[in-house]
């Protein structure tokens, strides 16, 4: 079983599946925050995106997926994924790999 999930802007996804009396439900949220105001003259660089996620991500739950987000800037910055209540999103073993 696959599903299919577009994204245009920052919004929260569910994921429901079910079987007879057991429900599960996956909730995720895709965040795209302003770059920081920086004077040009701070030899600083805000960061950009050079490999962004798609928008479209179909995949199967038997293979799983990988999704990339890479930026660059100066100083270089820190890419990390976010679950939907603010926490870093970790190793879940069986589940998920980040």
């Amino acid at each position: 079983m696959s599903a299919l999930v577009t994204v245009t802007k920052a919004k929260a996804f569910v994921c429901l599946t079910s079987l007879s009396l057991l429900e599960i439900t996956l909730v995720t949220t895709i965040l795209l925050l302003p770059p920081p105001v920086v004077k040009a003259t701070s030899g600083l660089r805000v960061p950009t995106f050079i490999q962004e996620p798609p928008s479209r991500l179909l995949f199967s739950n038997d293979t799983g997926t990988q999704v990339s987000c890479t930026a660059h800037g100066n100083p270089p910055p820190v890419v990390s994924w976010v679950l939907s209540d603010g926490t870093m999103a970790t190793q879940v073993p069986g589940l998920r790999n980040v």
